[in-house]
């Protein structure tokens, strides 16, 4: 998956911010949550990223990540924020 190629490249020092869902486990629906720091290690078998304080994300569930080393990525002209979605 490109998620996983993106996130095994990107693991290093720079921080980055990542937008993914949380299902609600009693109801339908959940919300979505913000992890930011900087990525220590990437699962294929298991498809999640660990963040160094130990924070683990599913990579199927990640909306959004965002950070500066998406700073040369953006396009003259278009909005600042520095991302990559879904």
């Amino acid at each position: 998956s490109d998620r996983i190629n993106f996130v095994r490249n990107f693991a290093s020092s720079e921080p980055v911010t990542v937008t993914y869902f949380i299902e609600d486990t009693k109801k339908n629906g959940g919300k979505y949550v913000s992890a930011e720091g900087v990525i220590k290690k990437s699962d294929e078998q298991n498809r999640t990223i660990t963040f160094n304080d130990g924070t683990t994300v599913n990579i199927d569930d990640i909306i959004a990540i965002s950070g500066d080393m998406f700073r040369d990525t953006v396009e003259e002209g278009k909005e600042d924020k520095r991302e990559l979605r879904r």
